[in-house]
């Protein structure tokens, strides 16, 4: 078997929507060009799943290094973080 280890760093920042925050890492976790997905989208890629695990989380959108994760409007940050 292959153990495989990352130093991953997050670093959470507020975005212009109060319903989205940004978050960068210090290793890509996509490559090619930025996707977005929904909860209702099917065929859902196993970082993005666990996201929608989260109930308050409405929306997901990858780039290379940075995921903004959009929430539902009666749930606090501090619950999501």
């Amino acid at each position: 078997r292959w153990k495989i280890t990352a130093n991953l760093r997050v670093r959470g920042a507020e975005t212009p929507n109060p319903n989205g925050r940004l978050y960068t890492t210090t290793i890509p976790l996509i490559d090619g060009p930025p996707r977005a997905f929904h909860r209702d989208d099917g065929d859902l890629p196993p970082l993005v799943a666990r996201f929608f695990a989260i109930p308050a989380v409405s929306g997901v959108l990858l780039r290379a290094n940075t995921v903004t994760i959009e929430r539902a409007d009666d749930t606090s940050w501090t619950t999501l973080d």
